[in-house]
């Protein structure tokens, strides 16, 4: 993956393999504002079922839309 950083696209290195994930408030606080985000979500079920149930997505995206609306300023933001 990469990452633009002043205006030069570079790679995105993580100083530790095993290094948490960031929280998605802690990128929106440090990116510009003028950079935009596309967040995809991915979901699994197991085999036995067919699609991710409406009720799975509704848990998912009601925990996820109170950070990208507090932090969010105004961005283009797409899901």
């Amino acid at each position: 993956s990469t990452r633009q950083h002043r205006g030069v696209m570079e790679p995105w290195v993580c100083s530790q393999d095993d290094a948490p994930a960031p929280r998605l408030a802690d990128v929106f606080d440090s990116m510009p504002e003028d950079c935009g985000f596309d967040i995809e979500v991915k979901m699994t079920t197991g085999p036995e079922v067919p699609r991710t149930p409406a009720e799975e997505i509704d848990r998912i995206m009601n925990a996820l839309l109170p950070t990208v609306d507090a932090h969010a300023r105004g961005r283009a933001v797409f899901f």
